[in-house]
């Protein structure tokens, strides 16, 4: 696979979970810099004081213990040598007391811009909620998700307001690395669709954030036991 594009002063942002027996989980965002590019240790700074803040913003109060905040690592996407820098704070879990909900249960925060395009919107599947969130089979209580977007907003503003010296202010996008697919037929005869990478990744301000009340579903965090 070709090496994907450069995306000039923005960070990636993985938030690293564990589910259960999913020890992989992750939830990605990403900003764009104002200011001056950073050091490897400006970053290791930062997503520590990011993942501190994680308790203070409510979203631990939002996870059940059993969905575990493990690590956060953000790396500075203007080229292939630029900052990387890894959380040294411990594990993290959730302290709400309902029952858990199986693994593959997530809360969809969808990511609004002012493109129009063909396609999958920009959404993170956060690890929220237990059964007493439930409003029914299919949806969450409005309650609910209105709390979980506050607390993830005021965690993002933990977040900006922890930036390195220089850096400028941070603000949200969504980068697109893929558009369309080319048909690739294997040994076998069989045909697969693969992603086409872009030459210069697509960046596109994000213009608000939206917590959806339907239950989001991340199938791979059942590790195909079933």
């Amino acid at each position: 696979m070709p090496a994907l594009p450069v995306v000039p002063q923005v960070i990636r942002i993985d938030h690293h979970f564990s589910i259960g027996e999913d020890l992989a989980a992750k939830c990605r965002l990403f900003d764009r810099y104002t200011g001056a590019a950073p050091t490897n240790s400006d970053l290791i700074t930062l997503a520590n004081t990011y993942m501190t803040a994680f308790t203070g913003s409510g979203v631990a109060g939002d996870m059940t213990p059993d969905r575990i905040l493990t690590g956060i690592t953000i790396t500075d996407l203007t080229s292939a040598t630029a900052a990387v820098g890894e959380s040294t704070i411990a594990a993290i879990p959730g302290t709400n007391g309902g029952a858990k909900l199986p693994a593959d249960v997530a809360a969809v925060w969808s990511r609004t811009i002012a493109r129009r395009y063909r396609g999958g919107h920009s959404r993170v599947y956060w690890p929220l909620g237990s059964e007493t969130d439930l409003q029914d089979a299919q949806t969450w209580k409005v309650a609910s998700t209105t709390a979980w977007a506050t607390n993830l907003l005021t965690w993002q503003t933990d977040l900006n307001a922890a930036i390195w010296g220089g850096g400028g202010s941070f603000v949200p996008v969504a980068v697109s690395f893929y558009s369309g697919f080319t048909v690739h037929t294997g040994v076998t005869g069989r045909a697969r669709n693969v992603s086409t990478p872009r030459a210069v990744a697509l960046v596109d301000t994000v213009t608000g954030d939206i917590m959806r009340t339907g239950l989001g579903s991340q199938r791979k965090r059942l590790l195909r036991l079933a």
